[in-house]
């Protein structure tokens, strides 16, 4: 066994407690591998994690398993608390428990386990082992492992599913909530006198604004448009929602004119995006790759328009056409109707010109910089999304773009983070939607 000091003071990555509230289910929004991941009590069944942080013995007994296959190490104090002590350290140590639970022995013997003496079992005249720092422990697991955290300078701390009242997330119904008679509000404002007393914030991830994308493709960019979620999650702490827009239902009819068809499956497919959601919402081609928070992009005001799309495109020599591959919409603003728009190139108002190279049917504003539109140039530091628009030498498809080596560190990343499967990688490569990779 360890002491819990040494964990705490290697640790060389933001924090993310992960509790097993409603918010719980933000999980799959966020990327979890860019974070040191600490599960508290029973989310340990549904979360790989770098570490479980347990006090009740009463955990440790229901999800021995779990805790042994979905974690690196245990979290556990010196003196668990017990159910059947009125949730309080009882005279048995870490080491008479493991002699009951087996996993919780082979888990010390394979020296996976950080221990730490508990403030509880101090207040209550119990021996404590000299090996261990002694830890506060307050209201509930959540704010006592945050405590611990504070008091080894690890200031950028965030959660999910860590939420006020007595409710749990869906994905533990079969849990009674706050056996212990307690309430979460009680933790959260433990948690805000911490933050009083150490000047920081701690970050819920679900009082941050959503960021949601929807993605122009086919079924063949799906490797690329996987790609550019994990960019996008790697790059922002807000919960990320992205979608293929050809899992939508954007079925629509074809033009009469052959001229203004579109050329691609997906060029009407961003048409649809303000039938499909509310508030802000993005629309990217998937041929991106994405280097900064998207969250600036949610701090720009419309100021009445329907619309933000990049400024200053004329900086690149072939921006014509490209500047609307990347909006934001204001989704509560825009009525957009397929049908109308197809009645509209039929009749002659509208061209696919003055409608996909003008977006003649909304008022654009040109405020992003334009790096957030960056058409097949790079510059480290400054480009804040990478366009690959060129589809003869897109990495995907070929390795003759000079940013392939980029883009390939990110499928790696990819598929370690489990976002997107080798297996995937490896079919599509075999349907020809992308190049086979060695």
């Amino acid at each position: 066994m360890q002491n819990l000091t040494n964990l705490f003071t290697s640790l060389d990555k933001d924090v993310l407690l992960i509790g097993k509230g409603p918010t719980f289910n933000l999980k799959d929004k966020i990327l979890l591998s860019k974070y040191f991941t600490i599960c508290l009590n029973h989310s340990i069944r549904e979360t790989k994690c770098n570490a479980v942080s347990i006090i009740d013995v009463d955990v440790i007994r229901e999800c021995e398993e779990d805790i042994y296959n979905n974690s690196d190490v245990l979290i556990v104090p010196w003196r668990l608390h017990d159910k059947d002590n009125n949730y309080l350290p009882g005279k048995k140590t870490l080491l008479d428990y493991a002699k009951e639970i087996p996993r919780l022995n082979d888990l010390i013997h394979e020296d996976r386990v950080y221990c730490y003496n508990a403030s509880s079992s101090t207040i209550h005249k119990l021996d404590n082992n000299s090996a261990f720092d002694e830890y506060p422990v307050y209201i509930n697991n959540g704010d006592s492992m945050y405590s611990a955290l504070l008091l080894n300078d690890i200031k950028n701390v965030y959660s999910i599913g860590m939420d006020g009242g007595k409710t749990y997330s869906s994905t533990f119904s079969d849990l009674t909530p706050m056996e212990n008679g307690q309430s979460f509000d009680r933790s959260i404002n433990q948690i805000q006198q911490l933050d009083d007393h150490f000047n920081n914030k701690f970050v819920r991830i679900n009082d941050l604004p959503e960021i949601k994308v929807y993605v122009g493709c086919s079924e063949a960019e799906y490797v690329p448009c996987k790609v550019l979620e994990y960019s996008i999650k790697k790059h922002t702490n807000n919960p990320v929602s992205v979608v293929p827009l050809y899992q939508c239902d954007t079925a629509h009819r074809m033009p009469v004119k052959p001229e203004c068809r579109p050329r691609t499956p997906f060029s009407f497919q961003r048409f649809f995006i303000p039938s499909l959601t509310s508030g802000k919402a993005f629309y990217f081609d998937s041929d991106m790759l994405v280097l900064k928070d998207m969250n600036e992009l949610l701090n720009y005001d419309f100021d009445g328009y329907d619309i933000i799309s990049c400024k200053d495109m004329d900086v690149y020599s072939h921006w014509k056409g490209s500047e609307y591959a990347v909006l934001m919409l204001n989704c509560d603003n825009i009525e957009w109707n397929i049908d109308s728009i197809i009645d509209d190139l039929d009749n002659g108002k509208l061209t696919y010109d003055s409608l996909m190279f003008d977006f003649a049917m909304a008022d654009v504003k040109s405020d992003f910089p334009p790096e957030w539109n960056s058409l097949d140039h790079y510059e480290e530091n400054k480009t804040a999304n990478l366009h690959y628009t060129d589809m003869g030498t897109q990495p995907w498809r070929s390795d003759r773009s000079p940013y392939k080596d980029l883009w390939f560190k990110y499928l790696k990343e990819t598929v370690k983070s489990g976002i997107l499967t080798k297996e995937t990688v490896i079919e599509h490569g075999k349907l020809g939607y992308i190049r086979r990779f060695a």
